[in-house]
């Protein structure tokens, strides 16, 4: 066994939702691009150390099956950008306000697979904005390994504005965003961002998390 949390870039997405949540308890989240269950995971912690419920979706097979071996929330191997949101999150009683969504399709599988880069817009647009909001957003674009994603980063920028959401920052590989409606001015202005990089927050690096690596 080694530890989950060996590097910072494995706890920037937690870490920040729990900032901006101020580690809130028994909270939701839809992770789009759930991948395996701890390695590169960005929902573990929020699930195992705050009770959070949600989802994942993936089109590995083999990594939703070992997610759903090893995690007590499941992933679905379903297509994010035709999966029927609205419906899914009726019958399992998610709330209007949804804490966490995560749009991470990986490049390597989802994208090459299916739409040549645009899945994870493409995610986006199917997600019902105007049915649900979520509390923090975390949208990966990959402007910095292919200048062509500028499109891709541009266009989500457009939608997630025109639905009032605050861009906190970017990282370069994704934009970091939040709900004003849901986070207090005095939390998200917060100097979080430094040279482009979140901090991780206190709570995060001292926890003691351990799993596999898959």
């Amino acid at each position: 066994m080694i530890s989950y949390l060996e590097s910072n870039s494995d706890m920037m997405q937690e870490s920040f939702v729990i900032s901006m949540l101020e580690e809130k308890r028994n909270g939701y989240y839809i992770e789009v691009g759930s991948g395996l269950p701890f390695k590169g995971n960005n929902t573990f912690i929020l699930e195992n150390v705050f009770d959070w419920q949600g989802v994942g979706l993936d089109l590995n097979q083999i990594a939703v099956s070992e997610y759903n071996k090893n995690r007590k929330n499941k992933s679905i191997c379903v297509d994010a950008i035709t999966f029927d949101y609205k419906n899914y999150l009726e019958k399992n009683n998610f709330p209007k306000q949804i804490d966490f969504l995560q749009i991470d399709i990986d490049s390597g599988t989802w994208q090459k697979q299916k739409y040549s880069g645009n899945g994870n817009l493409l995610a986006l647009v199917n997600i019902p904005l105007t049915d649900y909001r979520f509390s923090v957003i975390i949208f990966e674009h990959e402007e910095i390994i292919n200048y062509k994603n500028k499109s891709i980063k541009n266009a989500q920028r457009e939608i997630l504005s025109g639905f009032d959401y605050i861009l906190l920052g970017s990282t370069g590989l994704e934009d970091w965003w939040i709900d004003p409606k849901a986070i207090p001015k005095e939390i998200y202005e917060t100097q979080y961002f430094m040279d482009s990089v979140p901090k991780i927050s206190k709570t995060v690096s001292n926890l003691k998390i351990k799993g596999d690596y898959l």
